[in-house]
């Protein structure tokens, strides 16, 4: 009997430790709760910024603000303006995946996220920091190897658009 135990202790501490030293752990105690930018390699205009749950992307076809509450996204001539749930998609929902219902696949060098008809796996380096990805939704495709990540540091108001600094843009408030 006690050598079972001492079995299955050492099955649970080994499983305990696999799970503190995965990539995906590794790369959750270094980006969680720290202010990064990522830049995309060949789209020299593109990049994310986030920290915490605030977040926002600039790319040639979208530019979204979100503060952990409003999200702004700015349209041509138009900035939307809402307040969106849980249930669509935000990028810090990947640091925790069953909270907001993905499944989760890991391997030694890459993650894969699934939830109904979204599919994203982000391949790690050595630091075990993304250094690609791939996003699949039904309306879109996308594959992206990332060109830089550096921890940086933002403003108070950075994750907000302050929509009287574009006078000639028509804000739609969809709260």
């Amino acid at each position: 009997m006690k050598r079972f135990t001492f079995i299955i202790t050492v099955l649970l501490v080994a499983q305990f430790a696999k799970g503190q030293n995965s990539p995906f752990t590794r790369m959750k105690a270094q980006l969680e709760n720290t202010p990064f930018s990522v830049k995309i390699e060949g789209r020299e205009n593109d990049r994310m910024e986030m920290y915490g749950r605030a977040f926002h992307v600039f790319t040639d076809e979208l530019k979204l603000w979100y503060d952990g509450k409003t999200m702004w996204n700015l349209k041509d001539d138009e900035v939307y303006v809402n307040e969106p749930d849980e249930t669509e998609f935000m990028p810090y929902q990947l640091f925790e995946p069953t909270k907001y219902g993905f499944k989760m696949e890991e391997t030694d060098k890459s993650i894969t996220f699934t939830k109904q008809d979204f599919n994203a796996i982000i391949w790690f380096d050595d630091d075990c920091l993304p250094e690609r990805m791939e996003v699949t939704t039904p309306s879109a495709r996308l594959d992206l190897k990332v060109k830089e990540l550096r921890k940086c540091t933002f403003e108070p108001d950075h994750f907000k658009l302050d929509t009287k600094s574009l006078p000639n843009v028509e804000v739609v408030d969809l709260r």
